[in-house]
């Protein structure tokens, strides 16, 4: 609340509704989802919605985007932009309003002090629902995927593998090293 990067975010504002722990029950793909937002900011004047997640890291702030690759964090961003829509297009309240870029307020535990923020590109928050490869060829599925992936498993009751696994029947063809 303090530091002049992240407490512009954290702080109350005229005509800005904030809303902490904002849950969305919504559908994609015809399953049921829930997106649980630490903070949501509305701008009722300029008809924004931004959303925000807090995340505390053991190393530096800005070493974050290492932990939003590791632990897929651009799945989040990206589903909780997409949950943001969802409600905008079905949600009569907040008809006419834009979603603007899903950002992480990060702060350090061993050396607190220096919070920072990161944005999601338009690109990043795509990768999160598309996928993407990363630079030694790895496929990273993004939650439209996953969420389809959810579906057949419901569909065919198997939970021991991943689909693909039970698509290849048990054989998986390593391509190429690099």
């Amino acid at each position: 609340l303090t530091n002049d990067f992240s407490a512009p975010y954290l702080s109350e504002e005229e005509n800005v509704e904030m809303i902490l722990q904002f849950p969305i029950y919504w559908e994609y793909e015809e399953e049921d989802c829930k997106s649980l937002l630490d903070l949501v900011r509305i701008n009722h004047l300029t008809k924004e919605i931004y959303s925000y997640d807090i995340k505390t890291s053991g190393g530096q702030t800005k070493d974050f985007i290492t932990n939003l690759i590791e632990f897929r964090y651009d799945l989040q961003g990206s589903f909780y932009t997409e949950a943001l829509k969802w409600l905008v297009r079905n949600d009569k309240k907040y008809e006419g309003y834009k979603v603007m870029p899903f950002q992480f307020i990060v702060e350090s535990t061993s050396s607190p002090g220096s919070p920072q923020l990161f944005t999601l590109s338009d690109k990043v928050i795509e990768q999160g629902k598309i996928g993407w490869v990363s630079k030694t060829g790895v496929y990273h599925k993004g939650f439209d995927t996953l969420v389809k992936d959810l579906a057949w498993h419901k569909r065919n009751n198997l939970w021991d593998y991943t689909k693909d696994v039970y698509v290849s029947k048990g054989n998986t063809l390593i391509n190429e090293l690099q």
